[in-house]
């Protein structure tokens, strides 16, 4: 049997310090806004890729510089690799990453920027795909460079004699490639965030406050296993890490947990122990204390940062619903295999895809009704 492809993504990025990030923008935004805008397009697209490697099992590593790793950790959480970027120009940075990632035994890795805020879940996935058929895939951006590159064996052609930061960057890469003999896999056209020109992109985005905080889902758990997974990819939409506080299960919680992407704590001492031994681990700077089998709706994260917009506000709740089709699975009866089959569909349906994933449950109950 044929074992399938290990694929890595990496995230190139910087720690956001004013006055050391996004220089260019300096001019119209001002040190500290340039330094909150880079924190927010990091974010969003660690966020975006978390998404990605839940359902495609990419493994997730950040290529980082200024700081050290602590800090990142602290910043962008604990579930992802770091490793700094080392010396060199952006080319010799990308050679040595991509090498790097063969060395340990990847076969198809992808290096991405994180100031291109139209960067989505589709184009990632896009990128790994094309991969299979060619040996270079590639995403333009409107300045002249690119804001991804993706190859499924090492070629440190790509990445010498090139003008690094300069309007040529996409066209000699593409004459490299042409001059190996391939046709690469060329992906949709974007935008970078990096002159203040490129700001008026940001009116298609979500931006609204680069400084906005981040928010760790605590999810308290004991014997959950039914419900864990859909609890953990419904928070995973819009939290920096995602926490469950395990209070000492003796079933497949845990496993669940970090199947789905948590970090898992062990706090067998009581609710109280759970809460706050977990919150004092959290990164976030804003604390969503969930039961397991919460599903949070989608765009929580939007909603949580424009309610603490406001100075008057401190704390807060989402409203309870039960969900009409766990309540039926319950009546049925559905053994655990089916009622996690049932839960996960029903997660999806709340994050939007309802039609196809009510379909799917429908037929779930209805065989059990059988």
């Amino acid at each position: 049997m044929k074992s399938a492809k290990k694929q890595k993504l990496i995230i190139f990025t910087r720690y956001p310090v004013a006055g050391k990030t996004k220089t260019r923008l300096i001019p119209s935004l001002g040190a500290q806004a340039a330094a909150d805008l880079q924190s927010w397009m990091t974010g969003q697209t660690v966020l975006k890729s978390r998404c990605f490697a839940a359902t495609d099992k990419t493994a997730i590593e950040v290529r980082y510089q200024g700081r050290t790793h602590r800090p990142m950790r602290r910043w962008l959480g604990r579930d992802l690799a770091y490793v700094r970027q080392g010396d060199g120009n952006l080319g010799q940075k990308m050679r040595d990453a991509f090498q790097q990632a063969f060395d340990d035994g990847f076969d198809r890795v992808v290096i991405i920027g994180s100031d291109c805020p139209t960067l989505d879940e589709t184009i990632l996935a896009n990128a790994f795909e094309a991969l299979n058929d060619s040996h270079v895939a590639i995403g333009p951006a409107t300045d002249g460079g690119y804001y991804l590159i993706g190859l499924n064996r090492p070629m440190p052609e790509l990445f010498s004699d090139v003008d690094w930061g300069t309007d040529a960057v996409y066209a000699q890469t593409l004459a490299h490639v042409k001059m190996l003999g391939l046709q690469p896999a060329q992906l949709p056209m974007l935008s970078d965030i990096d002159r203040p020109d490129d700001l008026s992109q940001l009116d298609h985005c979500s931006w609204q406050n680069a400084s906005a905080q981040t928010i760790s889902v605590i999810i308290v758990a004991l014997n959950e296993q039914a419900h864990i997974e859909a609890s953990v990819l419904s928070a995973r939409q819009g939290a920096v890490e995602v926490l469950t506080a395990d209070g000492g299960s003796t079933d497949n919680t845990a496993r669940h947990a970090r199947q789905a992407g948590a970090t898992v704590v062990h706090i067998p001492y009581g609710r109280a122990a759970q809460l706050n031994i977990a919150a004092r681990k959290a990164v976030g700077d804003v604390l969503l204390f969930v039961h397991a089998d919460t599903r949070l709706p989608a765009g929580f994260a939007d909603a949580i940062t424009a309610a603490l917009g406001d100075p008057s506000v401190v704390g807060g709740a989402f409203s309870l619903g039960i969900d009409a089709y766990t309540n039926k699975c319950l009546s049925l009866g559905l053994d655990n295999d089916e009622m996690m089959e049932a839960v996960h569909v029903a997660a999806a349906m709340a994050a939007g895809d309802t039609l196809a994933h009510a379909t799917q449950m429908r037929k779930i109950i209805k065989k059990k009704e059988m």
